[in-house]
């Protein structure tokens, strides 16, 4: 739906029109659930909130590919921002930045907007790659995205860290940093399920792609799988053909693709080892809970992050956690505390990694342990509106 919906009201005199740009599920990634997030409980008595609804594919595959429809449907998103602006005056305009040419030139069209009917406009950067975006833009488009990011009254990032990628496009005041959350709902329902047959399940969850380490994980699976018998894998999420957003590492590095070597290596491990290895599909609402509640550690060996929401829904639910130091993983968790750190890349470590977790069951339990108080007192759903609305009260 692309018009925008008052999704709240306010019993105040004079409430902050808040207009949220900002996508949600389906498809279900991590700035789909946090629109949803948002919307579901609002920013408080002091706002009125209006949804426009900024879906442009269907998949999370699709994204970042132009297209004759998706050139249709940003005119008609930009129709309906101009709608609601002229209809309604909302005083902030909210939205997620992309960090690919194609969403960027479809996002400059709403601020720019935004901007020019009066509105602040807060950027959110969902991901650690818009350095590297401008960094390897065309000529043409850099000065579009120093004009275009000059234009914002602030801008949102998921960590302190990449407070580098904008020295040069934006004011380090005027930056705000605010971490991913998890919904109330799934920190309710978290119980463990309780196993009666000795399995031990390591979970993926994310996109099967190269930047999120999927490669790197099932190379590294027949050395886990043979040295524990009652392992298994579920890999949860959408298979990419191609990755489109999230062409280089944290490093500037470009991630080669093979999507046919990666689907021929999944098919020898899947006749070696059979069900011992099982694709889930996209996960959403109770099943997904139903899968992070049945594993006993998660896995996300990535070449990129922002802040992944996975993981933080692996948190909430006791889990002890693979992963790699990358966006703000390092900054918010600690190494044996947390969370077992692999450098990307390393197939041999992912495996060792867990394989020790496999064989030491109070480490386990220590670390879940840790990661449920920390999303507990740090990262509730109750944070995210808050600090948004902190922001929002600072534009105004």
């Amino acid at each position: 739906m692309l018009d925008a919906q008052s999704v709240s009201s306010c019993p105040v005199h004079s409430p902050i029109r808040v207009l949220a740009a900002v996508p949600t599920p389906p498809p279900f990634a991590g700035p789909e659930i946090s629109g949803q997030m948002l919307l579901e409980n609002g920013l408080g008595a002091q706002f009125h909130l209006y949804h426009l609804r900024t879906n442009g594919k269907s998949s999370n595959q699709a994204k970042g590919r132009l297209s004759v429809s998706s050139v249709s449907t940003a005119m008609r998103l930009w129709a309906s921002l101009v709608w609601t602006m002229v209809r309604d005056r909302p005083q902030i305009v909210y939205l997620y930045l992309s960090q690919n040419w194609s969403g960027f030139l479809r996002d400059a069209l709403l601020i720019v907007t935004g901007w020019l009917l009066g509105a602040k406009v807060v950027a959110h950067v969902r991901g650690s790659n818009f350095g590297n975006f401008y960094t390897h833009s065309r000529l043409w488009l850099k000065p579009l995205i120093r004009f275009v990011v000059g234009r914002l009254s602030r801008v949102i990032l998921l960590a302190e860290r990449f407070r580098v990628q904008f020295v040069e496009l934006f004011p380090a005041e005027r930056i705000r940093v605010v971490y991913n959350a998890v919904d109330k709902q799934l920190l309710a329902t978290s119980a463990r399920a309780a196993k009666q047959d000795g399995r031990f399940m390591i979970l993926y969850m994310g996109h099967l792609s190269k930047a999120k380490g999927f490669d790197d994980l099932l190379q590294s699976a027949p050395r886990v799988l043979d040295a524990i018998p009652t392992a298994e894998f579920v890999f949860a999420g959408e298979w990419f053909g191609g990755e489109r957003n999230i062409l280089y590492d944290e490093a500037g590095r470009w991630l080669h693709t093979d999507a046919e070597a990666t689907r021929a290596l999944w098919n020898v491990l899947r006749q070696q080892y059979g069900e011992r290895l099982k694709y889930a599909g996209v996960l959403s609402g109770d099943v997904k809970v139903c899968a992070l509640t049945s594993a006993d550690v998660f896995v996300l060996p990535s070449y990129s992050e922002g802040f992944p929401m996975a993981v933080l829904e692996a948190m909430a639910v006791r889990l002890p956690l693979v992963l790699t130091p990358v966006g703000a993983l390092p900054e918010v968790l600690q190494d044996g505390v947390n969370a077992i750190f692999v450098a990307p890349g390393d197939v041999a470590g992912i495996s060792q990694a867990l394989i020790k977790l496999s064989q030491d069951r109070d480490l386990c339990q220590k670390i879940g342990t840790a990661n449920r108080e920390m999303v507990e007192a740090r990262f509730s759903s109750d944070y995210l509106t808050t600090s948004l609305a902190n922001i929002f009260r600072e534009c105004i």
